[in-house]
This record gives C-alpha cells, sequence and structure tokens, in this order.
C-alpha cells in the first residue's frame, strides 16, 4: 500500500526508526505513536511496555512509501491492517525476491558476456520470465535489475549476432572446400585451398568449440584432397587408360546418336549427357586428348548445325502454313459476308475443307488457335445453309399440310354425299371416289411425315 509522504498521525511524542536497507536501495521505517499513561495522558513510546501505542512498519525509496504492517492504538481499537498478502513476513519476502532478482540478473550479464550457444536465447527469456512473475517493490533495485537484464540481453544479440554471421562464413568456406572434392585439377584445387584457409584464419571467433569444430572438418578437407592427389598420381596411367576407353566409347555413341535423328530433343538431352560424361572422364593424356576431342566436337558441331537446319526448316513450314491458313479464313469470311448460299459457293466451301488439311501443321502457337477461328466462320456458313433449307423444306410441309387438309375436306364432302338417298350408280361412283381419296390422303400423309423427318 503506497502513502502519499511520511505518515503523520498528529502525536509529537512519537517515535519513528529509520535504518537503511541495501538490498532494496532505501530504507526501513517504523513508527510508534498513540501511547498513554494510567490515567490516559499521552506519553512518548516504549517498546515492550503496555502503553497502548500503535505501530506503522514499512520501508520509504525515493521519497515513496509503502505500508506493511499498521497496527492502531489501542485507543483506536488495536486494528491490525497488512499492506502486503505477507503480513509481518514482507520485508523478508521482498529481500529475498531482491536477492534472487540480483541473481538472476548476475546470470543473464555472464550469458552476455561470454555466450557461444543459440540455446542460451531460451535461457534469457527464461530468466526474464522469472524475474516478471516477482513483484516489482517499486524500489531502485527493483528499477535497477530491470535494466541491467534489458542490457545483458542486448549484449548477448550483439554477441550472438556476431557469432552467427562469423558461423555463417565460415559454413560458406567449408561449402567451398567441400566443392573441390571432385575436382581432378590438383594444382588449382591446392590454390582454392590454400586460399580458404587463409579466409577461414581472418573470420573472427564462431564460439570456441565451434571456432575447433570448423578448423577439424577443414584440415580434414585438405587432408583428403592430398591424399586424392596422391592417390590419383600413383595410378595415373590406369586413370588415362579408362580415360581413353570411356572417351572412344563415347564418341561412338555420339556418332549412333547423330545418325538418323528423328527426335531433336531427346537426342539432344542425350548428347548433353554425353557432354558431361566426357568432362567427368578425366584426362587421357594430353596427346590423346587432342586427338579425341576432335572426333567428338565435331560430331556434337554437325548435330547442332543440322538441328538448326531442321527447324529452320519446319518454322518456314509453319509460316507457311499460318499464311494459308490465314488466307482460308479470309476467303470464309468474306463468303459469310457475302451470303451466297448457291451450289458453287457451297462446294467452294468444301475445297476450303481440303485446302486447310493440305496447308499441314501450323505450331503448337498457332495451329490450334487457326483452326477454332476457321471452324466459327465455317459454323456461320452451315448454319445460314441449313437455316435456308430449313426454310424450304418448311414451305415444302406448309403446302403438303395445306394440300392434305383440302383433301381430308374433299373425303368428308364425299362421305356426306354417300349418307344421301342417291341411285345406285351414283353411289357406286361416290364409293369409288371415296376409297381413291383415302388412297390420296395416305400417300399425302406419308410424304408429310418425310418431309418433316427432313426438316428435323
Amino acid at each position: 500500500m503506497i502513502w502519499e509522504g511520511k505518515p503523520e498521525f498528529g502525536d509529537d511524542l512519537a517515535k519513528t526508526k529509520i535504518r537503511p536497507h541495501n538490498t532494496f536501495g532505501g530504507k526501513v521505517i517504523e513508527i510508534l505513536y498513540g501511547a498513554k499513561d494510567a490515567e490516559g495522558h499521552a506519553v512518548a513510546p516504549k517498546e515492550g511496555t503496555e502503553d497502548g501505542h500503535g505501530r506503522w512498519f514499512g520501508i520509504e525509496a525515493d521519497g515513496v512509501y509503502q505500508m506493511f504492517v499498521w497496527q492502531k492504538p489501542a485507543s483506536e481499537g488495536g486494528e491490525i491492517e497488512y499492506g502486503t498478502e505477507y503480513g509481518d513476513n514482507a520485508v523478508e519476502v521482498m529481500e529475498n525476491q531482491l536477492l534472487h532478482k540480483k541473481e538472476l540478473c548476475r546470470e543473464a550479464e555472464e550469458i552476455g558476456k561470454n555466450s557461444e550457444n543459440d540455446a542460451d536465447e531460451e535461457r534469457l527469456a527464461a530468466i526474464r520470465n522469472e524475474l516478471e512473475d516477482m513483484i516489482n517493490w517499486q524500489t531502485p533495485k527493483d528499477a535497477e535489475y530491470v535494466k541491467r537484464l534489458g542490457l545483458a540481453e542486448e549484449a548477448f544479440q550483439r554477441r550472438i549476432g556476431y557469432i552467427r554471421t562469423n558461423r555463417k562464413d565460415k559454413e560458406d568456406i567449408l561449402k567451398q572446400a567441400e566443392a573441390l572434392k571432385e575436382v581432378t585439377n590438383f594444382k588449382e584445387a591446392k590454390r582454392a585451398m590454400r586460399r580458404l584457409r587463409s579466409d577461414l584464419s581472418e573470420i573472427s571467433s564462431a564460439g570456441a568449440q565451434a571456432d575447433e569444430e570448423f578448423w577439424d572438418a577443414f584440415n580434414k578437407l585438405d587432408r583428403d584432397l592430398r591424399d586424392r592427389e596422391t592417390e590419383y598420381f600413383s595410378n595415373l596411367d590406369q586413370r588415362r587408360e579408362e580415360a581413353k576407353a570411356i572417351k572412344e566409347e563415347i564418341i561412338a555413341k555420339a556418332r549412333e546418336l547423330t545418325a538418323g535423328v528423328t527426335n531433336w530433343k531427346a537426342a539432344t538431352e542425350k548428347l548433353n549427357g554425353l557432354f558431361d560424361s566426357w568432362k567427368s572422364a578425366g584426362s587421357a593424356g594430353r596427346d590423346l586428348d587432342e586427338e579425341l576431342w576432335p572426333q567428338f566436337n565435331e560430331l556434337r558441331q554437325k548435330f547442332f548445325e543440322e538441328r538448326q537446319k531442321f527447324f529452320d526448316e519446319r518454322n518456314a513450314q509453319f509460316k507457311a502454313s499460318v499464311e494459308k491458313k490465314n488466307a482460308l479464313i479470309e476467303e470464309a469470311k468474306a463468303i459469310v459476308e457475302k451470303s451466297d448460299l448457291s451450289k458453287a459457293i457451297t462446294d467452294r466451301m468444301k475445297e476450303l475443307d481440303k485446302e486447310w488439311r493440305s496447308a499441314g501443321y501450323s505450331g503448337k502457337e498457332d495451329n490450334d488457335r487457326l483452326w477454332d477461328e476457321f471452324t466459327k466462320v465455317k459454323d456461320m456458313f452451315w448454319g445460314a445453309k441449313r437455316d435456308a433449307a430449313n426454310k424450304r423444306f418448311q414451305a415444302q410441309v406448309d403446302a403438303k399440310q395445306a394440300e392434305l387438309d383440302a383433301a381430308k375436306k374433299q373425303l368428308e364432302d364425299l362421305q356426306y354425299r354417300l349418307t344421301l338417298d342417291v341411285v345406285p350408280v351414283l353411289k357406286e361412283d361416290l364409293e369409288r371416289n371415296v376409297y381413291l381419296k383415302e388412297e390420296a390422303i395416305r400417300k399425302l400423309e406419308a410424304e408429310l411425315e418425310e418431309l418433316k423427318g427432313r426438316l428435323n
């Protein structure tokens, strides 16, 4: 509980005890007041006597007073009030927590100065959580420890950032040294290793243990290179014979591959693979290398020249096909615009299809696009053709329907006349006419169904 200023109880005889306390950087304050004698007169309070005095106990730091225990005088009821949950033990708890905060800060500062381990970042976070979980007693030491922890964290970040940068730089050097493992030009490889060794020595520490591990790894790569050089030259004749056999086999495969190529993409991939094999085959000796390389390279150059010629011719064919198809599309568009559906024009539209097929493939980028455009124009023509044919058929259907309706009406008239009282000769003629008319109607109905079928 915070008090604004030193507690005053209106007692001129009150006694105040002040004791400096280095643990929290302030003072422990005890005020005794409100003592009375047997007659009820105010007297100076004395510890250990039954004079009814009250007691205010707390701390002061930078002019801020905190009450820990307040026992009111007997004249005011003698009640006890606590300023913290720790009651009479508040000073002891505060002292223990501040001492623990101090220990945590020292640990954090040690990490900030000497850490070489990324895992210490988690420990610093745990220290901060532990410190923040404790009470802030609002003392100078509380503020001091918060500041010290922040400075320790900043020091750690600077140091670990520096170490991480150095570690990455050293890892990059090891990667470069690793890349020399397959090099067969040992003179150049050793020169590169000397340069990398110099670079590695110029990089500052990445941590004592890490530095030792980097140097061990680098020295091992250097030894491996020299051992490989020794082994290489001890078996040089055998290696050259092996390289000669590999290169002669590569030349034979390249000669077979480049003869009568049908799939240029697949052949190019295989030839590039042979070239990679050539480079990794090693030296067959200077004289043999100078003899074998022109043979292989001549096959490669001839292959690429023929491939270029093939694609040039193919592209020219594509271009001619595109031009021809564009012309056919334009002609089809002109036919559609004229709305001429005559037989000659219809025959010409059919010829356009044949000429389209003869124009050949137009390339991946244009072939489908042109076909879609041509199909769209053709559909317009044949759609108009179908519409015109449907109109003609519809007219025929309508005419045939009218003829059928008239015949049915005539049949009804004949059938009615049969019901009248007529002479036998006339009745026989009427019956024959009814029969003929029914036959005519059946024929008309069949013809009408056929027309409707063609219309649909």
